[in-house]
């Protein structure tokens, strides 16, 4: 699992260069459905959020589900804004990160130390029109710099576990046919199970989304494929009906899926794809 257990030491980050995705045994069980558990650490460890990880999904799908986990040590400090003005959690426990791997039971993990890929120094390898991006409307959250670099930066966690997941599709010769996006501090509501069960397996089948804001997201692996292709590097040009219309990370999301994943739509995407709200948990603000 790339976890080495140690009761004692620091949490080690694990470095790009470190292999993820052990040979695959071609007899071993994989799930159709696969959870990318991506970002910030933060509360990942408190066992409410941890344990029930698994058996919320795999509860949700009727089988079992592959896990793909890339989370970041050190979290991000407060937003500044009304509402979302948290303060940072990092991940320092090697023991109980440990213990929360091996319960969720990933196919793949990576923990880097730092959040920060995207920085003034190298925004221009992520954007390739940063004047797009360019608000004199205050209102929009991407009209300060800070935040546009953070929505980045959650954008870069998304794609690095996309990658990890198309490393170990290409090993066993397999495609998925669901991707579920989710954050590592969300907490899974089991009682909304049977709720969910009526409609989301049926709904996401026929190629619609089902979404929590950008806080968790399912979707069919064709549409987590343009995800991927359009976030690796943003190219929405002057030309494009998406410049300046992408004020926050929900309309990236938006930009990508064609679902709507705030209040409103931001009428940024070339496609529309039929969407549902399903509130599947809450992100587990302490460590209480």
């Amino acid at each position: 699992m790339g976890i080495n257990i140690s009761n004692s030491d620091p949490v080690e980050a694990r470095g790009a260069t470190k292999q993820l995705v052990e040979p695959v045994d071609p007899g071993a069980e994989t799930g159709d459905e696969i959870g990318e558990i991506n970002g910030n650490l933060r509360t990942f460890t408190v066992p409410v959020v941890f344990s029930q990880i698994r058996p919320f999904h795999e509860k949700l799908w009727g089988s079992k589900v592959s896990f793909f986990l890339y989370g970041t040590l050190e979290g991000a400090g407060p937003k500044n804004q009304r509402g979302h003005n948290h303060p940072a959690i990092n991940e320092t426990n090697q023991t109980a990160l440990d213990i929360a791997v091996t319960s969720v039971r990933p196919e793949a993990v990576e923990f880097v130390e730092n959040a920060e890929d995207v920085t003034e120094e190298n925004i221009a390898q992520y954007v390739l029109h940063q004047e797009c991006f360019e608000f004199t409307n205050r209102v929009a959250f991407f009209a300060k710099r800070q935040h546009f670099l953070r929505g980045l930066n959650q954008l870069t966690h998304v794609i690095s576990s996309l990658e990890m997941m198309m490393r170990f599709e290409e090993a066993r010769g397999q495609r998925f046919e669901v991707v579920i996006l989710t954050r590592p501090d969300l907490r899974y509501r089991m009682a909304r199970l049977k709720h969910l069960l009526a409609w989301v397996p049926e709904w996401i089948s026929n190629g619609n989304v089902a979404l929590l804001s950008d806080l968790w997201v399912a979707m069919p692996r064709a549409l987590a494929e343009r995800f991927y292709l359009l976030g690796k590097v943003l190219s929405c040009s002057p030309s494009d009906k998406c410049c300046r219309k992408i004020g926050k990370s929900e309309s990236l999301w938006e930009y990508f899926t064609g679902a709507v994943h705030a209040r409103r739509s931001c009428k940024c995407s070339n496609i529309s794809t039929a969407w549902k709200f399903a509130k599947v948990g809450d992100v587990q603000r302490t460590g209480a």
